[in-house]
Order: structure tokens, then sequence, then C-alpha cells
């Protein structure tokens, strides 16, 4: 259908569509099976207010979030250097911020990778940080509970889907509205990969009209509806929405979100493996990551995960 110049409408507009997009909905032979509708790019939100009284820098890469971390960590005083989500299947989105910034990757020709330097040292790192700077609790947490402790005013750091993000600069809701700064999460070992998460539009083979279907995927994915779904405060996968006048006039957000968003749309990677048991795989390989945060051998840990993801994908052949 995208090759049928009767079918396709101004709005298709394949260029505008940001690369993390374009990697979700297109197959290894080059085969597009759906149009992207929102790239959702994880971030790191951080309190400005509890950098600044300390007299730290914004962190640019993991070896300066850390130690950021423990020295704005204070129990005692009602904030915890860290959160991110613990909870199994959950935990699976937010891993990879870490992963993919240690050069991870997930499988190749049908055989797991999780088992690396780049899965040990991102899953060490990540589980440590939950376990010993979260607040109590930290391996139940979905994003929902990281997101609330954020608002509360008792997470100097935290990374998580920027859309949830919102919230922080909602005085109705938030505690440190004013006070929070938003950035990419910072690079890692191998460079800086933010994790994208992309929901998309399909048409079945078996649809009775697929022409009428293919032309409501590019009315509801295309620019002129991302600019209304912008104005309406909600995420789109389009580039060029965000210099729209209406969108620029209804932005509620801080500039660096802004940017985040952008950069994140430009840079980043799918950040889940491209299988069709992805559910399995999150709660199977994220229960073990919760006994990696409760105080297992990361080593260990990611042993087992690997042979249970080459089970899941042992399955798929």
């Amino acid at each position: 259908m995208i090759a049928d110049k009767k079918l396709v409408s101004p709005e298709f507009d394949w260029s505008d569509v940001p690369e993390p997009g374009k990697k979700e909905v297109t197959l290894a032979d080059g085969k597009i099976v759906g149009l992207p509708s929102f790239v959702d790019v994880s971030i790191m939100a951080y309190r400005k207010d509890l950098l600044e009284a300390k007299g730290l820098k914004i962190p640019t890469d993991h070896t300066e979030l850390e130690a950021a971390i423990k020295a704005l960590h204070n129990p005692s005083g009602g904030v915890y250097g860290w959160c991110a989500r613990g909870l199994k299947n959950a935990n699976m989105t937010q891993w990879p911020c870490q992963f993919l910034n240690w050069g991870g990757k997930y499988f190749e020709n049908g055989k797991a990778l999780l088992d690396t330097p780049a899965g040990e040292g991102s899953l060490d790192w990540y589980a440590r940080m939950d376990r010993e700077f979260a607040p109590p609790g930290v391996v139940n947490f979905n994003w929902s509970e990281v997101t609330a402790a954020f608002l509360q005013g008792q997470v100097a750091f935290m990374e998580d889907g920027i859309n949830f993000f919102q919230q922080f600069e909602d005085e109705t809701k938030s505690k440190v509205k004013g006070k929070v700064g938003y950035t990419l999460v910072p690079k890692g070992p191998a460079g800086q990969i933010p994790p994208t998460y992309t929901p998309g539009f399909a048409v079945s083979a078996k649809s009775k009209k697929p022409g009428p279907a293919f032309l409501f995927t590019q009315w509801a994915t295309g620019k002129s509806m991302g600019i209304i779904s912008q104005v309406a405060g909600v995420g789109v996968a389009r580039l060029s929405t965000w210099d729209d006048p209406k969108v620029k006039a209804a932005l509620k957000m801080p500039q660096d979100w802004v940017d985040a968003f952008i950069q994140g749309n430009k840079i980043g990677s799918p950040g889940l493996p491209s299988i069709a048991a992805v559910s399995e795989y999150r709660d199977t390989v994220g229960a073990l990551f919760q006994g990696a945060i409760e105080g297992g051998n990361s080593k260990d840990v990611i042993k087992k995960a690997n042979e249970a993801f080459q089970a899941i994908l042992d399955k798929e052949k």
C-alpha cells in the first residue's frame, strides 16, 4: 500500500517519523508492518535544587551519576538518591537505560546475548542503585510508585518514560514543581542510547477494506493529527510538529524536557527485544532481576536470565 501513490497521503511523510519508531515497525527484510503513533523515550529527572545546594553539576556519565546519587542520598532527611522500577516485567523497560548504554544487544541469529560484560555490568549498576539508594520496597515499584516518590520530593534522581514526567510540573500534584531538571540518561561505557517504545497502527491482511484502513492510519499518525495531539499534551511519532506555533504555545513543560524528548527521538533505539513472546520475556527475566535488586549476585543472575531468554527464543524458531 505504501507503494501505491493513489493511497499515500501527504500526511504519510516517512522522513518525518523518528528513526527509533521506524526501526520498531520495519522488519529485517525492509518491509514496513505498521505506522508509529508515538515514540516514548526513557529519560532522567533530577532535583536541580539539591544539586545546586551541594555545588554539583549535572552528571554526564554513569560514574558521575553514581557519585551524585551517593552525595544526595540522605534517608534521615527524607531524600533517597535514586529510584527506578524494581517490579518484575516493569523493570525490563528501564534497565535498558543502562543495558543499551553499556553496549548491550539482546540476541543475534537466535542466540541470547544477555550474559555478556554489558549485560552483567548494566544489571549490577541498576540493581545496586535500587538496592542501596532507593526508597524501601523499591523491588515492588512500577512507574506509578517511582513517579509518586519523586512527586513527593523523596527522590533525587529517577529514570522512566518521558510522558509520566509531565505531572512533575503540575502544581496540584507536585511538591517539586520548578525544582526538576530533565535530561537523557547519562552515557555509559558504550555511549548514550536512550531506550524507546513505539505503539502504532497496523492493517490486517484479512481486512475487507484495507485501503480505507490504511488511509485512517495515515490520518491518525500524520502531522495534522500530531499537532492536535501535542496541543492536548499527548506525544506523537513526529519531529516537525515540535516547530508548530500552536504546539509551542501549548507547552507547559520546561525546555530541557522538550530537548530530551526531541533528542531521544533522534538517537534512541528500541528498548525491548523484537520477539513475539516479549511479555513472557519481561515476566521471566524481570523476576530474576528482582532477585538481583534484593541482593543476588549479578553474574549468577545474568547467566540464569540468559538461559531463560534462550529458552524463549528457542520456542520461536
